[in-house]
């Protein structure tokens, strides 16, 4: 049945209904061309709705309008949105000659006659363990954990550290919001490639080769222009980037040959989950067809790559890894070991992370905003926080300062009093000390604006200033008792001892000094810098605390972060407009 579709005749689709042993079982099978992999979870949604009578989901836009749209949008792309990598790939080593029988250089019959391919199986309790608990915690998704640990074995099976994986992407991307393509049939796959360097310097490099692995991998898959959609269009429908698979050249030295033949490029796919195929109570249970992997393409077809590798979920064996090569370019036996190797990394790194149940994999991907390479990172890990008396652990976030606050710390770096703000406040009545400093932990927790450090143009971020922001309020707090004593006098000599004090990079931006002054009379003083509150802020703040303190929270608003990536995305003359 399924060598009745064609895409160049049709039909494109092909069903069956079967009945074997009293059962029934429907067989479809859809030429990929037609339809991606998201494609099936809505042809199996809809088929699920009509057949137990309820509505169909409203239509969105047709995949043939989408097509149009896409060329016109192809077109107003930059060139420069994808840079092309100078970094050379390693070539991976072949365990067979490329060379004919009279030792003259000649391109093997690499065709899908040879193709075979191995598999391993992760397991369902380590799969699962990765899915629910691991990935989560440490901030990794599975697919990079799945290309870590590949990345590994590769380096183990063929000793090579710089590597071009060629992905596949769900390509359904909204430029403009009028499209909707949530629920559209169709094949938007977009494919494209990604350089993994395992000697890249970055901020784990003092960890396990694990560790730096998924680092290298979570950084270089987030760091990909909008999932690898513009450079499918640039070289499919522009044109204007080069194909990875030129002609050969006969008279290049082997391993030119071999990359230029493609049997240098591996391929990734990964499928994700079917979640709605594993459910005990699903209206579809899948059946597994023992097929030969070679009977889904024409065997005459060339098998231009080294490797084609995927990963799948399997209800019974959890993730599944599957290596696919051709037997004229590599023994069965490189290639079981480079397929046990995959399992072995993928179960070391997903065991050292669950032995470290506190353990996040940060990246400069983290910070998008602060726009750094992965190296400015590692220099900002090494160098930079430890100036703050911080460490990675402790960052929540990172972001470049607003233009106002550049101004205000160009003069405190002249003089570190300058721009001090100094608040006292009376507290009448009873005073729960241990309460009061909660409600402003979670008015701090609420208002990351009080959880900011400041780093000073240098280095890796010699052209903007930075905002770090802290998980931990960190503030330091003056606590005495004042009764009997001049209050004023008091207060003055605290104001003045802070001001000689002043601000510098690895003290907190804000003090307190809360004193006793009677049973129930308390003065709360506050030295905070103009670029962390302005003269609204301060009110707001107030009422926040008051708040907290009393059991009563107001809402949350909208974060500062988000104002900053606003302004940041304005252009100069709207942002004089703004502030």
């Amino acid at each position: 049945m399924q060598r009745t579709i064609s895409i160049e005749h049709g039909p494109t689709v092909a069903c069956g209904l079967l009945t074997m042993d009293g059962e029934q079982y429907v067989f479809m099978t859809i030429h990929h061309f037609a339809v991606d992999f998201v494609s099936w979870r809505i042809i199996l949604e809809d088929l699920e709705a009509l057949l137990t009578n309820q509505n169909l989901p409203a239509k969105t836009m047709p995949f043939r309008e989408w097509a149009t749209q896409v060329h016109a949008y192809a077109q107003t792309l930059s060139d420069s949105i994808w840079p092309l990598s100078p970094t050379p790939t390693d070539p991976i080593p072949l365990d067979c000659p490329l060379s004919s029988a009279n030792d003259q250089p000649a391109p093997p019959q690499v065709t899908y006659h040879t193709f075979e391919v191995q598999r391993a199986s992760l397991g369902r309790t380590l799969s699962d363990d990765l899915y629910t608990e691991v990935a989560p915690t440490v901030g990794a998704s599975p697919q990079e954990f799945l290309i870590a640990s590949l990345l590994l074995s590769l380096q183990a099976t063929f000793g090579i550290d710089v590597i071009e994986l060629e992905l596949e992407g769900h390509g359904r991307r909204a430029w403009d919001s009028s499209i909707d393509i949530s629920r559209t049939v169709g094949w938007f796959t977009s494919i494209y490639p990604a350089l993994f360097d395992l000697h890249q310097t970055h901020a784990y490099s003092k960890d396990s080769n694990n560790l730096r692995a998924l680092a290298i991998a979570k950084q270089r898959m987030r760091s990909i222009p909008d999932h690898g959609f513009p450079y499918s269009l640039q070289r499919y429908l522009q044109g204007t980037l080069p194909l990875s698979t030129p002609s050969i050249d006969r008279t290049a030295p082997e391993a030119v040959r071999v990359r230029s033949a493609g049997w240098n490029c591996i391929t990734f796919n990964y499928s994700g989950r079917f979640e709605q195929l594993e459910a005990e109570d699903a209206f579809w249970r899948p059946r597994h067809i023992e097929m030969g992997w070679a009977d889904y393409w024409n065997k005459d077809e060339l098998f231009n790559r080294a490797l084609s590798v995927a990963c799948d979920y399997s209800s019974s064996e959890g993730l599944v890894l599957s290596v696919m090569y051709s037997s004229v370019l590599h023994r069965s036996s490189t290639i079981q070991r480079l397929v046990n190797q995959w399992r072995t990394s993928l179960e070391e790194l997903i065991l050292e992370c669950n032995a470290n149940p506190t353990l996040s994999i940060v990246t400069a991907s983290d910070f998008t905003s602060a726009s750094l390479t992965e190296l400015d990172f590692s220099k900002l890990v090494q160098d930079d926080l430890p100036s703050l008396n911080l460490t990675l652990a402790e960052i929540e976030d990172i972001y470049p300062c607003l233009p106002v606050q550049e101004g205000l710390l160009f003069a405190t770096l002249q003089d570190p009093a300058a721009y001090m703000v100094q608040l006292g406040f009376t507290i009448n009545g009873q005073l729960n000390v241990g309460r009061f400093h909660r409600a402003w932990d979670q008015t701090a927790h609420d208002h990351s604006i009080l959880r900011t450090h400041f780093l000073t143009a240098s280095g890796c971020h010699a052209d903007k200033n930075l905002q770090v922001i802290t998980k931990n309020f960190d503030a330091h707090w003056t606590i005495r008792s004042w009764e009997g004593c001049q209050t004023d006098d008091l207060c003055e000599q605290f104001f003045l001892q802070e001001r000689s004090s002043g601000f510098s990079l690895g003290r907190p931006w804000i003090q307190f000094g809360l004193f006793r002054m009677a049973p129930n009379i308390h003065k709360l003083l506050i030295s905070v810098h103009h670029a962390l509150l302005d003269g609204w802020s301060i009110g707001l703040l107030l009422q926040s605390v008051c708040c907290n303190y009393s059991g009563n929270p107001l809402p949350q608003t909208v974060t500062y972060r988000d104002f900053v990536g606003h302004i940041l995305e304005l252009s100069n003359n709207e942002v004089e407009q703004e502030l």
